[in-house]
């Protein structure tokens, strides 16, 4: 009885039969988790990436602005569906203009103007400027020297809520959605001062 048992056992032991079975069942939720990962890194990253070209194309289109032509509300409008046409996105994306100019006898940044097409962001005040959350940001500039500054955000809604690896602290929306935000700041190629005629549309 006893070497019947160790015969069953010692044949149990070498058979090989279904070891491959076995194998990827334990390897298949790694390499499954592995695949799915790869492909949210890359999409919030191809996201991140469209979203700050679409900035600095935004940025570079406003800083040709010649000195007489003021931007009105047409143009804001006509900046926020070129952002969205960029980044082809289901949600829309947000942007915000700023013309700033650096005050020495004050030590500050001023804001000239500052605008968000259909309201979606604050516009800027001085002291928000002066914040050390903006302020750190800005760049050194000579005394009256101006420069516009384009944020654009998207509030991206991941495929696969796996946690991505960001530089600094990524903020999440109502819905814990992640927040993107890309901040450029261009100096005006051909004129000083880059004006601002409206902002929003008047009410009819």
């Amino acid at each position: 009885m006893f070497s019947a048992t160790k015969d069953r056992i010692r044949q149990f032991a070498q058979d090989e039969r279904g070891t491959m079975l076995v194998e990827f069942v334990i390897v298949a939720p790694l390499l499954f988790w592995v695949i799915v990962s790869m492909f949210s890194y890359w999409d919030v990253y191809r996201t991140m990436n469209t979203l700050q070209k679409a900035a600095y194309t935004i940025s570079d289109i406003i800083s040709r602005t010649n000195e007489d032509i003021g931007l009105d509300a047409n143009d804001f409008a006509g900046y926020k569906s070129l952002l969205n046409y960029l980044i082809q996105q289901p949600e829309q994306g947000r942007i915000r203009v700023t013309n700033i100019q650096w005050d020495a006898a004050n030590n500050q940044y001023v804001s000239l103007w500052s605008c968000s097409p259909d309201g979606d962001l604050n516009a800027y005040s001085t002291t928000d400027l002066n914040n050390p959350a903006v302020r750190d940001y800005l760049p050194v500039m000579p005394d009256d020297d101006t420069v516009i500054l384009v944020e654009t955000l998207l509030d991206y809604d991941p495929i696969f809520y796996i946690r991505v690896p960001f530089y600094g602290d990524p903020s999440l929306d109502e819905l814990g959605r992640l927040v993107m935000k890309q901040f450029v700041v261009t100096r005006p190629r051909l004129a000083p001062v880059i004006l601002m005629d409206s902002c929003s549309v008047a009410p009819v």
